[in-house]
């Protein structure tokens, strides 16, 4: 480079080298410091490493380099938080799908979201309704929520809800995708079950609660209309007409399901459709809740009718007070007496803070040969030394000498259901204390948290 002729020339080749900017209104008398410490300013950057510059990229540009399978897994760490979700999707394009797969998978409809809900799955975002997965229903309407006007709306063939209707015939046909579906305080008929014949031909999970059918054979139409459910949850069902609308070419073999849940609580209706249901499917897996005594026997009755059951789960959920002394009393009321031969290989009793003697009693008088095929044992529990202590010993005993017989049984896993763990030594010392056999053998496993049976849908 030739050297500069004049002093603003200089000046000029250096700030367009190095970047400065050099004002032209200096004093005469101070021309060769300011000159002298800018040579020596940028003599310092001269001896700096070169950095490349780079051209500022945006987020989009960033996240847009990544595989989308990539960007789905870090999204799925943030399934449950709704919040960060929604962040995610705002500021970059590359994230909105995998935002929009958690945010809007699991979707409930009641009255009062009902109008916003169909403005925006079928007005303003239809393309919205391609991620809804889990789907819940629940309109309880009116005089409907009495028993007596779910009565005479069927006995009078009366027409379904509007917004029944609305979910239906718009919604409904809208969300291919739905696997899981809950309808909660419905009333079923025949026109219902036609108008939910076509939609969600992937549901697997099918859950009813609250619900009237004019009669048996409308709620066997849709587990025929949707052949792919392999898992089935009822509470409270009743049916005006029962079995007598079902012709003979419906009577057909037992459908069979993988998991069956009942829950009855205090139904006062006799027109209940849980025994019927119960002789028509044969699941896998069946979980039965017990509010009280008498329905033990309704327990047992179904037993008997299910030939490929595996695994039992029995809940115990807000005893009366009359009902754990009658079993403190006389603890074989408690006796279950499944199908014979034995299938049963998994049992699960899921005790209360207060039930912890109706689950002792009932393991204290299993009978060996009806559970000759049980290999695993979950008991769910508060386990805390007062509760433990409150169980009489006879109990313990009972259920220690019922157990150790059972040569196929290889684990008894006692699980804490309570989120305080400081009890959680001192209460597995009282069980091993009150259980030396099963201790001996090595069965008791204590495990700080429940897991859940894996179902594969």
């Amino acid at each position: 480079m030739p050297l500069p002729t004049d002093m603003d020339t200089s000046l000029k080749i250096i700030s367009k080298e190095f970047g400065f900017k050099i004002s032209d209104k200096r004093k005469p008398t101070n021309v060769r410091f300011s000159v002298s410490e800018t040579l020596k300013a940028a003599a310092r950057l001269g001896r700096r490493p070169y950095r490349p510059h780079l051209a500022p990229v945006s987020l989009n540009q960033q996240a847009a380099t990544l595989p989308p399978e990539l960007l789905d897994h870090i999204l799925d760490y943030l399934h449950d938080d709704n919040e960060a979700l929604r962040n995610c999707s705002l500021v970059c394009h590359a994230l909105v799908p995998s935002a929009r797969y958690h945010l809007f998978q699991k979707v409930k409809i009641t009255q009062e979201n009902f109008v916003r809900a169909t403005t925006i799955f079928a007005g303003d975002s239809p393309h919205l309704t391609q991620y809804v997965r889990d789907l819940t229903l629940e309109l309880p309407m009116g005089s409907l929520n009495s028993t007596l006007g779910r009565l005479r709306s069927l006995l009078a063939n009366e027409e379904a809800p509007v917004l029944l209707r609305v979910f239906m015939l718009v919604l409904s046909p809208r969300m291919p995708n739905v696997l899981r579906l809950t309808l909660k305080d419905v009333p079923v008929d025949q026109s219902v079950v036609a108008m939910l014949a076509p939609n969600f031909p992937q549901l697997h999970t099918l859950s009813l609660f609250d619900c009237w059918f004019s009669c048996n054979a409308d709620f066997y139409a849709i587990l025929r209309d949707h052949p792919a459910v392999r898992h089935l949850r009822c509470g409270r069902l009743s049916s005006l007409f029962g079995s007598e609308a079902l012709s003979q070419e419906d009577v057909v073999p037992p459908r069979s399901l993988q998991t069956l849940k009942i829950t009855e609580a205090y139904s006062t209706s006799p027109l209940t459709l849980i025994p019927w249901l119960v002789t028509h499917s044969n699941p896998e897996h069946y979980t039965y809740t017990l509010y009280r005594l008498g329905q033990v026997t309704k327990l047992n009755q179904c037993l008997v009718q299910l030939s490929c059951l595996k695994h039992l789960h029995v809940i115990f959920y807000r005893w009366r007070t009359e009902d754990v002394e009658e079993v403190a009393v006389t603890p074989a009321v408690l006796t279950l007496i499944p199908r014979h031969p034995p299938t049963i290989t998994t049992l699960t009793v899921d005790t209360k803070i207060h039930s912890v003697l109706l689950a002792v009693s009932l393991l204290g008088h299993l009978d060996p040969h009806a559970f000759a095929h049980l290999r695993t044992l979950n008991i769910l529990m508060h386990l805390h030394e007062e509760f433990v202590k409150e169980v009489p010993l006879e109990s313990w005993a009972a259920m220690d000498q019922t157990l150790s017989v059972l040569l196929s049984l290889g684990a008894i896993n006692v699980c804490n259901v309570c989120s305080d763990m400081t009890h959680l030594e001192a209460g597995k010392d009282a069980v091993e204390a009150r259980l030396p056999v099963l201790s001996v053998r090595g069965l008791l496993r204590f495990d700080q948290k429940w897991q859940p049976l894996q179902l594969k849908f």
